[in-house]
């Protein structure tokens, strides 16, 4: 319809008064027709406006379904772009899991092994000790475990021994009288007057002091850490 090619409906109109035929069975039939006629022509004039209207219609529906196929068209193109890079990223990623032969063990941050990967049980509450290609790699030691050691703690009480002391002297004061023998442990300045009493003597410096108590040293071992599993590869 959008190709058709119409005129303008023209109106047809009759009069029997100025056609100049007596009013006869024929005339009676001509008025009949031309009224059919009129009647048709002003139907023909309504489908002819809705031919038009829709003309116009299917103009504007062309135009929005020409650009919807252009959008169409558009991410079509964008679509088999991202297939394409998606294609890329799983074949690396296939890639990546095929470097790893059977048999391979990795500690992974999180709960579990991804798959593919088994989890190897039994070296749990562990620290992981870097060694030299010697051929000790995967082996396990030590008794203690990590979270024993790495807590809150103190050093065992130790006495300080004479060998342990720095070396150091006492230098004499003023005289100090003690009395001898007596087992009071007393001591007192000597008196001024110099006499030294029966039963006491002259010591050249102060008495020892202390208690030869111990000593500890506050430890604190909780170190921050992060928790991870071992898997191998299946």
């Amino acid at each position: 319809m959008s190709e058709a090619e119409l005129s303008s409906a023209i109106a047809v109109s009759y009069s029997n008064a100025t056609s100049g035929l007596p009013a006869t069975n024929v005339q009676a039939a001509i008025d009949q027709l031309e009224v059919q006629i009129v009647s048709l022509n002003n139907v023909n004039i309504t489908q002819g406006n809705n031919i038009t209207a829709l003309q116009s219609a299917d103009t504007t529906h062309n135009s929005r379904l020409t650009a919807i196929e252009s959008k169409n068209t558009t991410q079509d193109t964008t679509l088999a772009s991202l297939q394409t890079q998606i294609n890329t990223v799983n074949t690396r990623i296939d890639n990546l899991v095929l470097t790893f032969p059977a048999g391979t063990k990795m500690t992974f941050i999180q709960a579990v092994p991804p798959t593919g990967w088994t989890g190897v049980n039994g070296l749990g509450n562990r620290a992981i000790r870097l060694v030299d290609q010697d051929g000790s790699g995967g082996n396990s030691g030590g008794s203690i475990g990590f979270t024993t050691i790495f807590q809150s703690q103190v050093t065992g009480a130790h006495t300080l021994t004479t060998p342990e002391m720095p070396s150091h002297t006492h230098p004499p004061t003023a005289p100090y009288l003690y009395f001898a023998g007596s087992g009071l442990g007393s001591y007192g300045l000597l008196p001024q007057d110099g006499l030294n009493p029966g039963g006491v003597g002259v010591s050249s410096g102060p008495p020892s002091s202390g208690s030869d108590g111990s000593h500890t040293h506050a430890l604190d071992f909780r170190l921050a850490y992060v928790n991870a599993c071992i898997g191998q590869k299946s």
